[in-house]
């Protein structure tokens, strides 16, 4: 282990904010993170990666972001960052909607009062893994313009070069769900890993814990939390903790770079998103279904 993570131990984060060793019990909570000894600053959970919509198909409905704003209220979050696929359906008009109806400033707007949501994206590269983008909307839009066709636009660019772009253009840059399904990082060139901030405990994957964890211990970088949420019900289940007043798209890079952050989850994450994969399962089903007939 380096030197600068020498201070750090592997703990498990519980809804009542105590930390416990890492062991399969705990895991089986699924909720992983570092603990930073003897420190006790003030805390802010984010939950690094939410969705607008049930499906990057369907329009956007802000009554479903209301909705998620509320629901990340009542379960201890600060901020969620707001990270629809780039290339949904009405990507950029969505944020032309929110610029006109809410105050948006450096990457965040103000859907409530003392509750922030940050501007990102989910994008999708060449190999098909997904990666999380978080920063100011015009940082966001030229890294989308640096691409032809653009990001968008459904161009899937090669990882390493979307990468760079990332990182050339100021954004927060998070590895998504490693260790998922046809998404697995094992597709990458493993210079990703010099590029990247964080690896992402995501809320939707359970049971691959250890393996999230060795991989960030592999290549030297903290920890992610993101719940993945295509429904409100599923926000906030799982969420970066970061040791900082201010809810802020450059806070949270420096914690990163710090390695001062860590991942907290809700004890109940699993039937929730069970019931959450449902409701996406029947509202696509429903669509298509209506599709079909008009």
């Amino acid at each position: 282990m380096s030197q600068r993570r020498s201070s750090w131990k592997c703990a498990v984060a519980y809804a009542d904010n105590s930390y416990r060793p890492l062991t399969a019990l705990n895991i089986a909570l699924t909720v992983v993170g570092y603990e930073k000894s003897g420190r006790n600053e003030d805390l802010n959970k984010i939950d690094l990666h939410v969705h607008s919509r049930l499906s990057k198909s369907f329009d956007y409905d802000h009554a479903n972001l209301e909705r998620l704003v509320r629901v990340g209220r009542r379960r201890g979050l600060n901020a969620f960052a707001l990270t629809e696929h780039i290339h949904a359906v009405n990507f950029w008009e969505m944020h032309n909607w929110l610029l006109g109806n809410f105050e948006y400033e450096d990457g965040a707007y103000r859907i409530e009062r003392d509750f922030t949501v940050l501007s990102g994206a989910e994008v999708t590269v060449a190999e098909r893994v997904d990666f999380i983008v978080v920063g100011p909307l015009d940082r966001l839009a030229s890294l989308d313009n640096a691409f032809r066709p653009r990001l968008s636009e459904w161009n899937h660019a090669p990882a390493l070069e979307f990468a760079q772009a990332a990182r050339d253009h100021g954004m927060v840059l998070l590895l998504a769900h490693p260790f998922r399904v046809g998404k697995e990082a094992a597709k990458l060139d493993e210079r990703i890993f010099d590029l990247v901030h964080a690896v992402e405990v995501n809320g939707r994957d359970h049971g691959g814990e250890r393996q999230v964890v060795a991989l960030a211990e592999k290549h030297d970088l903290p920890l992610s939390g993101g719940s993945d949420a295509h429904f409100y019900l599923q926000v906030g289940i799982r969420s970066t903790v970061v040791p900082r007043d201010e809810v802020h798209y450059e806070a949270i890079r420096e914690s990163f770079e710090a390695r001062r952050t860590r991942v907290h989850a809700k004890p109940y994450a699993r039937p929730v998103v069970e019931f959450c994969q449902e409701v996406k399962r029947v509202a696509k089903w429903q669509g298509a279904v209506e599709a079909a007939v008009a």
